[in-house]
Protein backbone atom coordinates (compact mmCIF):
# COMPACT_ATOMS: atom_id res chain seq x y z
CA UNK A 1 0.00 0.00 0.00
CA UNK A 2 1.24 3.19 -0.91
CA UNK A 3 1.11 6.44 1.41
CA UNK A 4 1.99 9.68 0.13
CA UNK A 5 2.77 12.46 2.29
CA UNK A 6 3.68 16.23 1.87
CA UNK A 7 2.59 17.52 5.61
CA UNK A 8 5.02 19.94 6.74
CA UNK A 9 5.95 19.75 10.52
CA UNK A 10 8.24 20.66 12.70
CA UNK A 11 11.47 18.16 13.13
CA UNK A 12 13.52 17.29 15.74
CA UNK A 13 16.95 16.13 14.03
CA UNK A 14 19.16 13.56 15.36
CA UNK A 15 21.94 13.24 12.84
CA UNK A 16 24.70 15.65 13.58
CA UNK A 17 25.18 18.44 11.32
CA UNK A 18 21.48 20.33 11.40
CA UNK A 19 20.83 23.67 11.05
CA UNK A 20 23.18 26.24 13.08
CA UNK A 21 21.82 29.49 12.00
CA UNK A 22 25.21 31.32 14.33
CA UNK A 23 26.98 29.42 12.53
CA UNK A 24 29.64 31.08 9.90
CA UNK A 25 27.72 33.30 6.56
CA UNK A 26 29.64 32.11 3.34
CA UNK A 27 30.76 35.01 1.97
CA UNK A 28 28.66 37.49 -0.49
CA UNK A 29 25.13 36.10 0.30
CA UNK A 30 22.60 37.75 1.74
CA UNK A 31 20.54 36.17 4.77
CA UNK A 32 17.75 35.75 2.10
CA UNK A 33 19.93 32.99 0.41
CA UNK A 34 22.16 31.40 2.81
CA UNK A 35 21.59 27.72 3.17
CA UNK A 36 20.46 27.08 7.38
CA UNK A 37 18.58 24.05 7.37
CA UNK A 38 16.96 21.05 5.82
CA UNK A 39 14.00 19.42 6.50
CA UNK A 40 11.90 15.97 5.57
CA UNK A 41 8.21 16.68 5.48
CA UNK A 42 7.14 13.61 7.55
CA UNK A 43 8.69 14.37 11.10
CA UNK A 44 6.97 11.12 12.70
CA UNK A 45 5.48 8.03 10.71
CA UNK A 46 3.94 4.86 12.52
CA UNK A 47 4.04 2.87 9.25
CA UNK A 48 3.10 -1.51 8.75
CA UNK A 49 5.06 -3.66 6.76
CA UNK A 50 4.74 -3.33 3.03
CA UNK A 51 4.00 0.54 2.83
CA UNK A 52 5.76 3.17 1.30
CA UNK A 53 6.55 7.01 1.86
CA UNK A 54 7.07 9.38 -0.64
CA UNK A 55 9.60 11.96 1.39
CA UNK A 56 9.90 15.85 0.27
CA UNK A 57 12.77 17.77 1.55
CA UNK A 58 12.29 21.72 2.32
CA UNK A 59 15.76 23.84 2.62
CA UNK A 60 15.38 27.11 4.51
CA UNK A 61 17.43 30.36 4.61
CA UNK A 62 18.39 32.74 7.54
CA UNK A 63 15.45 34.18 7.18
CA UNK A 64 13.02 31.68 6.79
CA UNK A 65 12.53 31.63 3.30
CA UNK A 66 12.84 28.53 0.81
CA UNK A 67 15.50 27.29 -1.52
CA UNK A 68 15.31 25.88 -4.89
CA UNK A 69 16.46 22.64 -4.64
CA UNK A 70 18.00 21.54 -8.04
CA UNK A 71 17.01 17.78 -9.53
CA UNK A 72 19.40 14.99 -8.17
CA UNK A 73 21.71 16.97 -5.77
CA UNK A 74 20.03 15.33 -2.60
CA UNK A 75 21.09 12.32 -0.66
CA UNK A 76 19.10 10.20 0.65
CA UNK A 77 19.82 7.47 3.04
CA UNK A 78 18.43 6.24 6.12
CA UNK A 79 19.61 4.29 9.27
CA UNK A 80 18.86 0.74 8.78
CA UNK A 81 18.76 -0.38 5.35
CA UNK A 82 17.45 -3.81 5.82
CA UNK A 83 14.43 -2.83 7.08
CA UNK A 84 13.51 0.55 5.16
CA UNK A 85 14.85 0.91 1.47
CA UNK A 86 15.24 4.53 0.39
CA UNK A 87 15.64 5.72 -3.45
CA UNK A 88 16.92 8.57 -4.66
CA UNK A 89 14.05 10.43 -5.28
CA UNK A 90 12.85 10.42 -1.95
CA UNK A 91 10.58 7.20 -1.55
CA UNK A 92 10.94 4.53 1.03
CA UNK A 93 9.91 1.60 1.08
CA UNK A 94 9.23 -0.34 4.28
CA UNK A 95 10.80 -3.82 4.29
CA UNK A 96 10.59 -6.25 7.52
CA UNK A 97 10.38 -5.65 11.09
CA UNK A 98 12.47 -6.57 14.25
CA UNK A 99 13.32 -5.99 17.64
CA UNK A 100 14.71 -2.36 16.85
CA UNK A 101 12.13 -1.61 14.54
CA UNK A 102 12.36 2.14 14.67
CA UNK A 103 14.11 3.30 11.27
CA UNK A 104 15.36 7.05 10.09
CA UNK A 105 15.34 8.11 6.50
CA UNK A 106 17.87 11.24 6.38
CA UNK A 107 18.81 13.29 3.56
CA UNK A 108 21.81 15.52 3.22
CA UNK A 109 22.05 18.54 0.68
CA UNK A 110 25.57 20.44 0.06
CA UNK A 111 25.15 23.95 -1.61
CA UNK A 112 28.15 26.87 -1.28
CA UNK A 113 30.43 25.25 0.69
CA UNK A 114 27.26 24.61 3.51
CA UNK A 115 25.78 20.77 4.49
CA UNK A 116 22.94 20.48 6.71
CA UNK A 117 21.07 16.83 7.70
CA UNK A 118 17.80 16.34 8.66
CA UNK A 119 15.93 13.02 9.27
CA UNK A 120 12.51 11.39 9.57
CA UNK A 121 11.49 9.22 12.43
CA UNK A 122 9.62 5.73 11.23
CA UNK A 123 8.39 3.29 13.48
CA UNK A 124 7.45 -0.34 10.90
CA UNK A 125 4.93 -2.58 12.78
CA UNK A 126 3.86 -5.90 12.06
CA UNK A 127 0.06 -5.48 11.47
CA UNK A 128 -1.90 -2.33 11.64
CA UNK A 129 -2.15 -1.56 15.31
CA UNK A 130 -5.81 0.24 15.54
CA UNK A 131 -4.32 4.16 16.26
CA UNK A 132 -6.74 6.39 15.99
CA UNK A 133 -5.32 9.08 18.18
CA UNK A 134 -2.64 10.65 19.92
CA UNK A 135 -2.67 12.84 23.29
CA UNK A 136 -0.27 14.90 24.61
CA UNK A 137 -0.17 14.17 28.40
CA UNK A 138 1.45 16.35 31.12
CA UNK A 139 3.33 14.46 33.61
CA UNK A 140 1.09 14.35 37.04
CA UNK A 141 -1.72 15.90 35.02
CA UNK A 142 -0.16 19.29 35.37
CA UNK A 143 0.17 21.59 32.41
CA UNK A 144 2.45 23.80 34.24
CA UNK A 145 6.12 23.98 33.18
CA UNK A 146 8.68 26.31 35.23
CA UNK A 147 11.58 28.47 33.87
CA UNK A 148 14.43 26.11 33.98
CA UNK A 149 18.04 27.97 35.29
CA UNK A 150 19.48 24.30 34.91
CA UNK A 151 18.75 21.56 32.50
CA UNK A 152 15.25 21.10 32.29
CA UNK A 153 12.33 20.27 33.81
CA UNK A 154 8.22 19.37 33.81
CA UNK A 155 7.66 16.35 31.42
CA UNK A 156 5.06 15.57 28.84
CA UNK A 157 3.87 11.97 26.97
CA UNK A 158 2.62 11.70 23.79
CA UNK A 159 0.50 8.33 23.79
CA UNK A 160 -1.17 6.33 21.30
CA UNK A 161 -4.56 5.75 21.61
CA UNK A 162 -7.32 3.24 20.11
CA UNK A 163 -10.57 3.82 18.94
CA UNK A 164 -12.05 2.58 22.67
CA UNK A 165 -9.54 4.84 24.02
CA UNK A 166 -7.14 2.25 25.24
CA UNK A 167 -3.67 3.29 25.51
CA UNK A 168 -1.52 1.65 23.16
CA UNK A 169 1.40 3.15 24.15
CA UNK A 170 4.48 5.93 23.59
CA UNK A 171 4.94 7.35 20.20
CA UNK A 172 7.49 9.62 19.75
CA UNK A 173 6.16 12.44 17.66
CA UNK A 174 8.07 16.38 16.99
CA UNK A 175 6.79 18.70 19.67
CA UNK A 176 5.65 22.58 18.07
CA UNK A 177 5.25 24.96 20.93
CA UNK A 178 3.15 27.72 19.44
CA UNK A 179 3.26 30.82 21.41
CA UNK A 180 6.95 31.38 22.72
CA UNK A 181 9.85 32.15 20.29
CA UNK A 182 11.91 28.89 19.70
CA UNK A 183 15.01 30.18 21.38
CA UNK A 184 13.02 30.49 24.62
CA UNK A 185 11.90 26.56 24.65
CA UNK A 186 13.88 23.66 25.61
CA UNK A 187 12.55 20.56 24.48
CA UNK A 188 14.06 16.80 24.21
CA UNK A 189 12.81 13.33 24.26
CA UNK A 190 13.62 10.67 26.55
CA UNK A 191 13.64 6.61 26.02
CA UNK A 192 13.71 4.01 25.71
CA UNK A 193 12.00 3.34 28.44
CA UNK A 194 9.46 -0.27 27.93
CA UNK A 195 7.98 1.62 24.91
CA UNK A 196 5.58 -0.77 22.86
CA UNK A 197 5.75 2.35 19.71
CA UNK A 198 8.55 4.40 20.28
CA UNK A 199 9.81 6.91 22.14
CA UNK A 200 7.18 9.27 23.91
CA UNK A 201 8.06 10.70 26.99
CA UNK A 202 9.52 14.70 26.94
CA UNK A 203 11.20 17.06 28.99
CA UNK A 204 10.48 20.65 28.42
CA UNK A 205 11.31 23.90 29.25
CA UNK A 206 10.32 27.60 28.80
CA UNK A 207 12.42 30.81 29.91
CA UNK A 208 8.91 33.14 29.67
CA UNK A 209 6.64 32.88 32.27
CA UNK A 210 2.71 32.97 31.05
CA UNK A 211 0.52 30.14 28.59
CA UNK A 212 1.81 28.61 25.31
CA UNK A 213 0.69 26.00 23.65
CA UNK A 214 2.16 22.20 22.45
CA UNK A 215 1.29 20.27 19.59
CA UNK A 216 1.96 17.04 18.48
CA UNK A 217 1.52 15.59 15.05
CA UNK A 218 2.10 12.35 13.14
CA UNK A 219 1.48 10.13 10.43
CA UNK A 220 -0.27 6.85 11.34
CA UNK A 221 -1.04 4.78 8.38
CA UNK A 222 -1.26 7.30 6.41
CA UNK A 223 -3.88 9.38 8.42
CA UNK A 224 -2.59 12.50 9.89
CA UNK A 225 -3.20 12.62 14.12
CA UNK A 226 -2.76 15.47 16.26
CA UNK A 227 -3.52 17.04 19.47
CA UNK A 228 -2.71 20.28 21.28
CA UNK A 229 -2.70 21.25 25.06
CA UNK A 230 -2.25 24.61 27.00
CA UNK A 231 0.51 25.34 29.31
CA UNK A 232 1.77 27.29 31.58
CA UNK A 233 5.56 28.82 31.95
CA UNK A 234 6.37 29.68 35.50
CA UNK A 235 9.14 31.16 37.11
CA UNK A 236 11.81 28.84 38.10
CA UNK A 237 11.04 26.53 40.99
CA UNK A 238 15.08 26.92 41.98
CA UNK A 239 18.01 29.17 41.41
CA UNK A 240 21.50 29.22 42.81
CA UNK A 241 24.41 30.96 43.31
CA UNK A 242 27.60 30.11 42.82
CA UNK A 243 30.58 31.95 44.71
CA UNK A 244 34.32 30.84 43.85
CA UNK A 245 37.91 33.06 43.87
CA UNK A 246 39.02 34.72 41.40
CA UNK A 247 42.71 33.31 40.25
CA UNK A 248 43.79 37.14 40.02
CA UNK A 249 42.46 38.99 42.69
CA UNK A 250 41.92 36.32 45.21
CA UNK A 251 39.23 37.41 46.04
CA UNK A 252 35.50 35.60 45.95
CA UNK A 253 33.52 36.34 43.23
CA UNK A 254 29.75 34.88 41.20
CA UNK A 255 27.56 35.56 38.19
CA UNK A 256 24.86 36.30 40.48
CA UNK A 257 27.18 39.37 42.16
CA UNK A 258 24.81 43.06 41.98
CA UNK A 259 21.82 41.17 40.20
CA UNK A 260 18.13 40.01 41.03
CA UNK A 261 16.82 36.87 40.72
CA UNK A 262 13.56 35.29 40.60
CA UNK A 263 12.13 32.09 41.77
CA UNK A 264 8.85 31.20 42.15
CA UNK A 265 7.20 31.92 45.53
CA UNK A 266 8.51 28.94 48.35
CA UNK A 267 11.54 28.75 45.75
CA UNK A 268 14.52 27.35 46.50
CA UNK A 269 17.96 29.44 46.65
CA UNK A 270 21.04 27.27 46.59
CA UNK A 271 24.46 29.10 47.55
CA UNK A 272 27.74 27.13 46.32
CA UNK A 273 31.44 27.40 47.65
CA UNK A 274 33.00 26.70 44.72
CA UNK A 275 36.40 25.38 46.05
CA UNK A 276 37.19 28.29 48.04
CA UNK A 277 39.13 26.79 51.09
CA UNK A 278 37.70 29.01 53.81
CA UNK A 279 34.19 28.36 54.88
CA UNK A 280 31.36 31.46 53.57
CA UNK A 281 28.69 33.21 55.54
CA UNK A 282 25.51 34.61 53.59
CA UNK A 283 23.57 37.25 55.50
CA UNK A 284 19.98 38.25 54.12
CA UNK A 285 18.74 41.95 55.02
CA UNK A 286 15.39 40.56 56.09
CA UNK A 287 15.90 37.32 57.59
CA UNK A 288 12.27 36.51 58.01
CA UNK A 289 11.52 36.76 54.44
CA UNK A 290 13.41 33.54 54.50
CA UNK A 291 11.60 31.78 56.35
CA UNK A 292 10.98 28.58 55.15
CA UNK A 293 7.59 27.26 53.92
CA UNK A 294 7.49 23.88 55.73
CA UNK A 295 7.90 22.38 58.69
CA UNK A 296 11.74 21.64 59.16
CA UNK A 297 12.65 24.04 55.87
CA UNK A 298 16.08 25.87 57.30
CA UNK A 299 15.48 29.67 57.55
CA UNK A 300 17.45 32.59 58.42
CA UNK A 301 21.15 33.68 57.67
CA UNK A 302 23.62 31.05 56.43
CA UNK A 303 26.20 30.54 58.98
CA UNK A 304 28.87 28.52 56.88
CA UNK A 305 29.60 27.16 53.63
CA UNK A 306 32.49 24.63 53.12
CA UNK A 307 34.36 24.01 50.27
CA UNK A 308 32.47 22.74 47.58
CA UNK A 309 29.19 22.81 50.01
CA UNK A 310 25.46 23.49 49.13
CA UNK A 311 23.65 24.87 51.12
CA UNK A 312 19.48 25.85 50.48
CA UNK A 313 16.69 28.58 51.33
CA UNK A 314 13.31 28.54 50.59
CA UNK A 315 12.35 32.32 49.98
CA UNK A 316 7.93 32.69 51.17
CA UNK A 317 8.25 36.15 49.71
CA UNK A 318 11.37 38.71 48.13
CA UNK A 319 12.60 40.97 47.99
CA UNK A 320 15.54 39.87 49.76
CA UNK A 321 18.90 41.10 49.11
CA UNK A 322 21.82 38.70 50.27
CA UNK A 323 25.34 39.54 50.87
CA UNK A 324 28.45 36.85 51.17
CA UNK A 325 31.89 37.11 52.47
CA UNK A 326 34.18 34.63 53.38
CA UNK A 327 33.71 33.89 57.32
CA UNK A 328 35.27 35.38 60.35
CA UNK A 329 36.90 37.58 57.72
CA UNK A 330 35.95 41.04 59.25
CA UNK A 331 33.70 43.60 58.02
CA UNK A 332 35.80 45.79 55.88
CA UNK A 333 36.54 42.26 53.89
CA UNK A 334 35.80 42.00 50.19
CA UNK A 335 31.65 40.93 50.16
CA UNK A 336 29.41 40.19 46.94
CA UNK A 337 25.81 41.23 46.82
CA UNK A 338 22.34 40.10 44.84
CA UNK A 339 18.79 40.04 45.74
CA UNK A 340 16.28 37.35 45.18
CA UNK A 341 12.63 38.13 44.52
CA UNK A 342 9.52 35.88 44.14
CA UNK A 343 6.91 36.15 41.02
CA UNK A 344 4.25 34.01 39.77
CA UNK A 345 2.67 34.49 36.05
Amino acid sequence: MKITSFVSIFVIGILSGCADPSGPVPPNLPPSETFTSIRIDVGSAVVAVGDSLDLKATAYTLTGDTLVIPPNELKWGVSDASMLRTDQSGRVHMLKVSGGNIVYPWVRWTTNGTTRVDSAYVVITQDRDPITSIQIRPQGDSARTAMPEFGFCCGVSVIAKSATGDSLGLIRVPLEVVGIKPAQVLNTYLGPVGVTIGYGQYIIGVRLPGPFWLKAKALVYGMLLQDSIQMMGLYPLSTRVTISLDATTSEITSLSNGHTQTVQKCGTVEFRNDGISQPLEVIFDDPSKVSGCVAGDATGNIESIGRNAVVSRKVPSGPVKWTARVKDSGAQSPVITGTITTREP
